[in-house]
């Protein structure tokens, strides 16, 4: 796994989010923010900052959290990894859309997690379906829109630079659709193929240098 390139604040936070950040200790972090702002490619990048390898991590949509496969993760996080700097983590994305029953199964677990263990939850900012015994467990960072410049210096190379300007002022912050935006540009000018990289928000300039390749 190559790590993300990330832009604005969410690159400032992947960082200094790494395991000397967590040395003799374990993670329990939250990106909250809008859509497209980087908080999945966040995630990714602080997980494989403290593990070293694409081994030690298991994503999944809170969705797919149930209470089952979180029983299997408190048995998997309590073994050893053969990988990596140690480190096992498990990403939660959309966590507000995982089932109460296994957000209360967490809880004993997030209190008591062994060093070297991480957990990343990520939400737009609806909190509410979040029980407030599992918020209270999770280190909370709120991860803000890049300003329109950031976005639009990502885009050039791949779009002309008015293009990209253009794509960067009307997204309002959402790197993901900005990144959409100039892939329906290639398209609509016969140069792109279809970037599922893209569609996940997963932005930067290494990144959408392959897409448009």
């Amino acid at each position: 796994m190559k790590p993300p390139t990330l832009i604005g604040p969410a690159g400032k936070l992947a960082s200094i989010l790494n395991a000397d950040s967590f040395e003799d200790s374990s993670a329990k972090l939250l990106f909250v923010g809008p859509p497209g702002v980087g908080k999945t490619s966040l995630a990714d990048a602080v997980a494989l900052n403290l593990t070293g390898s694409s081994w030690g991590i298991e994503s999944v949509n809170g969705r797919n959290a149930t209470i089952h496969l979180v029983r299997e993760w408190i048995g998997d996080m309590a073994s050893s990894s053969l990988y990596g700097t140690g480190w096992k983590v498990k990403i939660v994305n959309e966590v507000d859309t995982m089932p109460k029953d296994a957000q209360d199964a967490l809880l004993s677990f997030l209190d008591e997690m062994p060093s070297e263990r991480g957990f990343i939850a990520t939400s737009n900012l609806d909190l509410t379906a979040l029980t407030e015994r599992f918020r209270t467990r999770l280190q909370r960072y709120e991860v803000k829109a890049p300003e329109p410049a950031e976005i639009a210096a990502l885009l050039e190379g791949t779009v002309p630079a008015e293009i990209a300007k253009g794509f960067a002022g009307m997204c309002a912050g959402n790197v993901r659709a900005a990144c959409l935006d100039a892939e329906a540009w290639h398209r609509q000018n016969g140069t792109a193929r279809i970037s599922r990289l893209a569609r996940r928000g997963d932005a930067g300039r290494e990144l959408l240098a392959e897409l448009f390749a």
